[in-house]
């Protein structure tokens, strides 16, 4: 199973990172795949939720392995026959955080929807790591 992903290191804590990250409520103010989360609990383990995106599409998710302060997945399914695990993680650095998001599509169909449209997908990932990384580098950003 091919990883399709991006990376960028940021002056930002990971806890500054984290804060914005962990809060689906904020996704909107620096993710523009995201017009607004609704999201039934906190955000851990096997809380659900409903992302609404720009384009009018509102997508069924769950949250897995959330590792407070590190890392979660957010999984959907968007294509029929396919399942989209979206990996986000901080890791701290010497000058602050590297921030990454990979997606793994997996299913029935997910060897053909991988190498079609995952590359496509992990360039969008760009705009949303430099919305996230400004937000939490931005003066009086809570950490």
């Amino acid at each position: 199973m091919a990883a399709y992903g991006r990376s960028r290191k940021t002056s930002a804590a990971p806890e500054a990172i984290w804060r914005w990250w962990s809060d689906p409520s904020t996704w909107q103010d620096w993710n523009p795949n995201v017009q607004r989360m609704e999201v039934n609990g906190p955000f851990a383990n096997g809380t659900t939720g409903i992302m609404h995106t720009p384009s009018g599409q509102h997508h069924q998710i769950v949250f897995n392995n959330v590792r407070p302060g590190q890392s979660f997945d957010l999984e959907t399914s968007v294509i029929p026959l396919t399942h989209f695990r979206f990996h986000c993680e901080v890791v701290p650095n010497t000058d602050g955080s590297t921030i990454s998001q990979h997606l793994h599509i997996t299913g029935p169909l997910g060897f053909v929807f991988g190498p079609m449209a995952g590359e496509r997908v992990a360039a969008s990932f760009e705009p949303l790591l430099a919305g996230l990384a400004a937000k939490a580098e931005a003066p009086g950003s809570p950490a």
